[in-house]
């Protein structure tokens, strides 16, 4: 029997128990630390770059491209070169026309990464400075409370004196 363990079975109490972590807070920051020198960060690995070249002759590779140019070759042995120039051009004006659409496709992908990036570097700077703003939040609301509770004594204290000077009158 193998070591693999299909998350997609567990449930989320399994999950949890399996991986150590707690579901109300998660991981201490501390752990995570150390997960993340022992497996790495949590990323998808990055996708091949892929030339103009490259884009081209997968475009290429289509089976109704490979039988067009087949098409192609008949034409011209059979002497029809204007057929067969003309079904060549048609070949490369759709083989050019995808290469442009992978290529907004793969701007758009990269924007949307960059985006991602620096929409998780904003994120991770709130998460580190939550701590700290929650932690001067309680020391202020401490500092409140101290002096609503000072506030009520003097207060207290007010009205027996006021009792009492009345008592006297």
């Amino acid at each position: 029997m193998s070591d693999t363990i299909f998350w997609h079975n567990l449930s989320s109490k399994k999950t949890i128990k399996t991986l150590k972590s707690n579901q109300n807070s998660g991981l201490a920051n501390k752990e995570v630390l150390t997960r993340q020198k022992k497996y790495g960060l949590n990323q998808l690995p990055q996708p091949k770059k892929f030339s103009s070249l490259l884009l081209l002759l997968s475009q290429l590779q289509s089976p109704l491209i490979c039988i067009l140019f087949l098409a192609v070759a008949v034409s011209f042995s059979l002497g029809h070169r204007i057929d067969a120039i003309f079904i060549l051009i048609v070949v490369l004006i759709i083989a050019i026309f995808f290469i442009y659409r992978q290529y907004i496709l793969l701007q758009s992908n990269n924007e949307l990464e960059r985006q991602v990036k620096l929409k998780t570097k904003e994120l991770k700077e709130i998460n580190d400075n939550l701590e700290i703003k929650i932690k001067d939040a309680i020391q202020q609301n401490s500092k409140k409370d101290k002096l609503l509770f000072s506030q009520s004594k003097m207060a207290a204290m007010g009205e027996m004196i006021g009792n009492i000077a009345h008592q006297w009158r």
